[in-house]
């Protein structure tokens, strides 16, 4: 899950753009899914014409949220709801609510929300991009913020890395990885 800020489209160099593209394709080849909701530095919408994204990336919508469905075989084992934002509004949840339907939902975005509203979704796992520190939420469910994956300017110093998640079940575990 990639949950928005990877990069910035308007000031990307064309080897961070060729070194993104070539990770997906690593992640194409070992057919490992991608599903990217973009952030304010990372519209889907502004993404160059000319640099087909691998066939394994899904992208969401601006500004709506779409649920996919990711299977193993045959099998739909998670669905991801998802929604890129453009902008620094709000989001909200209830966009991402329905109802659990035997298997793990997750909830991805870019943004800020409150936590209060995220209780009651029908949402197992929230993940969350647009900070570059990580943050966990207090609510009901996981919720979180998993940082960026370096800092970006000299005042971002720390630990970083990305956040590995595990569903199973309906159980949620997560570390994150320096």
């Amino acid at each position: 899950l990639l949950a928005g800020d990877i990069l910035s489209t308007d000031s990307a160099s064309p080897y961070t753009l060729e070194f993104l593209l070539a990770q997906l394709q690593r992640l194409r080849d070992e057919q490992i899914a991608v599903y990217w909701a973009g952030g304010q530095q990372d519209d889907p919408d502004l993404w160059p014409e000319q640099l087909s994204l691998p066939d394994n990336v899904h992208t969401f919508p601006v500004g709506q949220t779409e649920e996919l469905r990711f299977s193993r075989g045959k099998e739909e084992v998670a669905a991801i709801v998802g929604r890129s934002a453009a902008s620094s509004e709000k989001l909200r949840a209830a966009g991402f609510a329905g109802s659990k339907q035997g298997i793990p939902r997750i909830g991805l975005a870019s943004g800020s929300i409150g936590r209060k509203d995220l209780d009651g979704k029908g949402i197992d796992y929230w993940a969350f991009g647009g900070l570059a520190t990580r943050q966990s939420l207090k609510c009901s469910t996981t919720a979180l913020y998993s940082g960026a994956p370096q800092g970006r300017t000299p005042d971002q110093h720390g630990p970083f890395g990305c956040e590995l998640v595990e569903l199973d079940y309906g159980q949620v575990t997560h570390r994150q990885l320096e």
